[in-house]
């Protein structure tokens, strides 16, 4: 009897100690497992998110205000152009016009272009500046549909007085009367009208989604957007605008960006792009 309750004492206590040191212990919970601090996580992202899609809305609506302050301010059009000339009246600096208008300048030395310096344009209320342009008579194509094709201006034929002549020297003498004969419009001398047509060249703009890679808004054989992408330009630009300086090659063009829309929390951009197009008139 003895033995069994000294035996039971010693298993008893045993099993106490055991029961003791086998307890958990009182830590603090982990977050991955405690689904009560995963909600409070999760609550505080959500507010975060809409908070911040609530100030990216009110982004957009600034921008409207400015575009359409600005659409209220005047209509689409050439607001300035390069400067050569300044003065002590706002009448002396040059607008749209300097010695021609919208800096328009020969460049026969080029096949199909047309000189045209940098302009200050508004298209809608958007107001931005474009590179030296300088743009080639060319016009949306007619067989493709693909985005952004185009093909050269259909050439009028040469007249029939001209090509009759017997040597190259004789050709170039008749052309030089058919171009007389346009100068002072006098078809009686040359008629010139089935030769000499109309050309209608205009400027468009829209918001395209490629916000990556920087796209030409037209070929030029002179000049380009002298970036690598639209990032490097807007740097390129807020540098030469806060200093005051310029690309001596006239190869910046300020084209502004936009928060168009917002999707589950995440900006959408928008980028703007311009180009010059023609159109040859019947008439």
């Amino acid at each position: 009897m003895k033995t069994f309750l000294v035996l039971c004492f010693v298993t008893c206590a045993l099993a106490a100690h055991h029961h003791r040191t086998t307890q958990a212990p009182t830590t603090t919970p982990d977050p991955l497992t405690d689904h009560g601090h995963i909600y409070k996580l999760q609550n505080e992202v959500d507010t975060m998110n809409k908070k911040l899609e609530a100030l990216t809305r009110q982004l957009m609506l600034q921008q409207l205000y400015v575009d359409e302050k600005t659409r209220s301010d005047g209509d689409s059009g050439v607001k300035q152009l390069r400067h050569n000339h300044d003065g002590t009246r706002a009448f002396m600096s040059d607008t749209h016009s300097m010695s021609s208008i919208n800096s328009i300048h020969d460049h026969s030395n080029y096949k199909m272009t047309v000189g045209m310096g940098e302009v200050i344009a508004v298209l809608n209320g958007l107001e931005f500046r474009t590179r030296h342009n300088d743009y080639k008579l060319r016009m949306p194509s007619k067989s493709s549909h693909a985005y952004n094709a185009i093909e050269d201006l259909p050439f009028p034929p040469v007249p029939p007085s001209v090509l009759s002549q017997p040597n190259v020297s004789a050709q170039m003498e008749e052309m030089r009367n058919y171009f007389k004969a346009w100068k002072y419009q006098n078809y009686h001398y040359r008629d010139y009208r089935k030769y000499f047509k109309p050309v209608l060249c205009y400027m468009e703009g829209g918001w395209t989604t490629n916000t990556k890679t920087l796209d030409e808004p037209f070929q030029s054989d002179r000049h380009f957007v002298d970036a690598k992408s639209w990032f490097d330009l807007q740097e390129k630009i807020r540098l030469t605008s806060y200093t005051g300086g310029k690309s001596n090659l006239e190869n910046f063009s300020y084209l502004p960006s936009v928060i168009m829309n917002v999707r589950n929390g995440t900006a959408e951009f928008a980028q703007w792009n311009y180009r010059i197009m023609c159109h040859p008139i019947q008439r």
